[in-house]
């Protein structure tokens, strides 16, 4: 694997943060968070769009298989590439 093809740290965080809030809208309640702040431990704040409720996210990744990474995340994150930009 090209080293060149997986993102890094904070291109990955700022992947899953996005889908995070996407996944999220998608509930039957629609809940909208609006982040807040970028940091370290938690990764990001988040609070929910026109309430005061704020919440601490910390970004980790799981893994089902050796292949996952190059089969599965590098390809879906260069495709995500494509349409955030």
């Amino acid at each position: 694997m090209n080293e060149s093809d997986w993102p890094n740290k904070n291109e990955r965080e700022e992947y899953e943060i996005y889908n995070f809030i996407e996944h999220y809208k998608k509930l039957p309640q629609r809940i909208e968070f609006i982040v807040l702040e970028k940091r370290e431990k938690p990764d990001y704040f988040v609070k929910i769009q026109n309430r005061d409720d704020c919440f601490g996210v910390e970004v980790t990744s799981v893994y089902l298989s050796d292949r996952s990474v190059p089969d599965e995340h590098i390809p879906t994150l260069n495709l995500a590439k494509l349409i955030i930009i």
